[in-house]
């Protein structure tokens, strides 16, 4: 007697190998990191690699006033739906070089889903604590985990979830700067991180890191 061959109508098994994965919450996190590229674009690479410059510093506004604006891109190249928490977490400060008067900066952290051709904020914005410094060499630095909960995103193949960071700083007048803190590898001497406690001999990382949601079947 001759026994049927039953094939089963199951899917395909995903290849994806994640950072860690939270089994209560169905997804699996996968950590990424932000790297300039020599072109002047930003990616969001698996791998810790270097960027072209690890860090970003210029003169401040005489009013409140954009500095820097970064966007690091995850092309996607199957069918993904991020669900669930996204982190970013990245180093900036601002530096006094006069004492005369104060300086001031803080970053503006969005995400977006980009289709080619239109942004779509998928997170509401966050801006981080405003840091301001006012004696002669005095740096003041934070090193922000800013938090975007509660996504569901579906990304066709081709599109791209994009992690935008803005600098903003600004002084009336005098010599300071400004930094942020954009390698991919944590190469270089973080500043001292001041905001919201200060941690004696402790120095930032220099890193940009951003945690994925997707979800997966469990």
């Amino acid at each position: 007697m001759t026994v049927p061959t039953v094939f089963r109508n199951t899917r395909p098994r995903s290849l994806t190998n994640y950072s860690w994965i939270d089994i209560a919450n169905a997804t699996g996190i996968q950590t990424y990191y932000g790297v300039n590229t020599f072109d002047g674009s930003g990616i969001l690479s698996p791998t810790a690699i270097d960027s072209y410059s690890w860090r970003t510093s210029g003169t401040p506004a005489a009013s409140e006033s954009k500095k820097e604006d970064k966007d690091y891109d995850l092309l996607f190249n199957v069918p993904q739906t991020v669900k669930g928490t996204l982190t970013v977490t990245h180093t900036y400060a601002v530096t006094n070089n006069n004492g005369v008067n104060t300086v001031h900066g803080y970053t503006k952290v969005r995400v977006y889903h980009y289709d080619g051709s239109t942004e779509t904020e998928i997170g509401t914005q966050v801006t981080t604590t405003t840091l301001s410094s006012g004696g002669v060499g005095q740096v003041e630095a934070a090193r922000s985990v800013i938090k975007f909960a509660s996504l569901n995103q579906h990304f066709k193949k081709g599109e791209t979830l994009r992690v935008n960071i803005e600098m903003w700083s600004w002084l009336t007048s005098g010599s300071s700067s400004y930094q942020l803190y954009t390698d991919g590898s944590n190469r270089g001497t973080g500043p001292a991180v001041t905001v919201p406690t200060a941690i004696s001999g402790d120095t930032a990382n220099t890193n940009i890191i951003v945690q994925v949601p997707y979800k997966i079947d469990v």
